[in-house]
């Protein structure tokens, strides 16, 4: 993560999620992507506040399980943007795809993630999604 830019994070971000869903890689990869503690807006408002890596793990264990229930097979990032705020903030929203291996749809959302710049490299200190976007 070391050296990536904003530009770069969400694609490093999705072709990540797209190894833990098909299995190239476990959940924990994902929480280099994060900044312990961080804070998660579920579609219903509630928030989740994840103050170790285990919970994080947990976090993104229960999508990972959600999602190959439902069939997915690809995750696509169906473009993003970016805006700064300062040197060491910024917000990025994304929009995403789950597809199936028949290439259906299986579930999509725009993601806001606000990010922050502690040292070296960007991670997300709040995650937050509006479903079927």
């Amino acid at each position: 993560m070391e050296g990536t830019t904003l530009k770069d994070f969400p694609k490093l971000y999705r072709d990540t999620w797209q190894g833990v869903i098909d299995g190239s890689f476990g959940c924990e990869e994902l929480n280099r992507f994060f900044h312990i503690p961080c804070h998660m807006i579920l579609t219903d408002g509630q928030p989740v506040d994840i103050t170790t890596a285990t919970d994080l793990l947990a976090f993104n264990e229960q999508r990972r399980a959600a999602f190959l229930a439902g069939g997915v097979a690809t995750a696509r990032l169906c473009g993003s943007d970016l805006t700064t705020q300062g040197s060491h903030t910024a917000l990025i929203t994304a929009n995403w795809e789950l597809l199936r291996a028949d290439g259906s749809l299986e579930r999509s959302w725009r993601h806001f993630y606000t990010m922050i710049r502690p040292a070296r490299s960007w991670v997300i200190v709040v995650s937050a999604f509006r479903s079927g976007s």
